[in-house]
């Protein structure tokens, strides 16, 4: 019968007495058992890693919700991972102001039905001038509703980058915690 140690060889413990273990893990075949581990645990969890992932936070929240004790050691994080990993890191209790969240629904609705407007018009004149020139009709009225189709293209890409930064407004309320 194997035990757990000769199982794994990524795998290390040393019991410390008072139902209290120093576990470690090493390799890349260690992430499953790491897991399983961390969601088994009951009392507290230590880590002390150069990496850590959102899946590992994500399991980490779950411990704490059961009132785990959890630490966090590590030295750096690699440049995706500050928005990531850090911005979990941090508590926040937010609540969404809903005056907010109407006004930016409203706001990128109407700039979507714009953008879908400005382009429908666009396409409807390049069509017109591609068949003005298709018949040999080689006037300035032709050219003209090819360029304003191209300036209305302009246009609708401007209205999505508006469109885009309307999604991006905060709609929470600022809630300053006090301990």
């Amino acid at each position: 019968m194997e035990t757990k140690e000769t199982k794994r060889n990524f795998y290390f413990r040393n019991n410390l007495g008072n139902n209290e273990a120093i576990e470690i893990y090493i390799g890349q075949s260690s992430g499953k058992q790491l897991q399983d581990d961390l969601l088994n645990a009951k009392s507290e969890v230590l880590i002390i890693s150069p990496y850590i992932d959102e899946s590992k936070l994500d399991d980490l929240f779950v411990l704490k919700n059961r009132n785990v004790n959890v630490r966090l050691g590590f030295s750096d994080l690699n440049d995706r991972q500050y928005k990531t990993v850090l911005r979990k890191l941090i508590h926040q209790n937010k609540e969404t102001d809903i005056k907010k969240k109407e006004k930016k629904e409203k706001k990128k609705n109407l700039y979507l039905f714009l953008l879908i407007a400005v382009f429908s018009i666009a396409c409807v004149f390049f069509s017109s001038g591609i068949v003005k020139l298709l018949n040999k009709d080689f006037t300035v009225l032709s050219f003209g509703f090819i360029m304003f189709s191209f300036f209305l293209s302009f246009l609708s890409y401007k209205l999505w980058q508006i469109k885009s930064k309307i999604e991006k407004i905060e709609i929470y309320k600022l809630i300053i915690l006090k301990n």
